[in-house]
């Protein structure tokens, strides 16, 4: 089994870089946690939501540096 998006990149330490694959930016694991992670959690608690599935796939862009 694969593992998620989610996990892949939350496990790393938050100075951890991951680079978008489609538009060349670098953000920590702290920046994704800010910008999707919290704000997502925040509306939709339940892992099975459609937000938390589609951010999970938006996560799927990005490739550790």
């Amino acid at each position: 089994m694969t593992e998620s998006n989610l996990k892949r990149i939350f496990k790393e330490k938050p100075d951890t870089k991951f680079k978008d694959i489609h538009g060349g930016a670098s953000f920590t694991v702290e920046e994704l946690n800010e910008m999707w992670l919290k704000p997502t959690m925040q509306q939709s608690p339940d892992p099975e939501s459609d937000e938390m599935k589609e951010i999970e796939v938006f996560l799927g862009r990005y490739k550790k540096e």
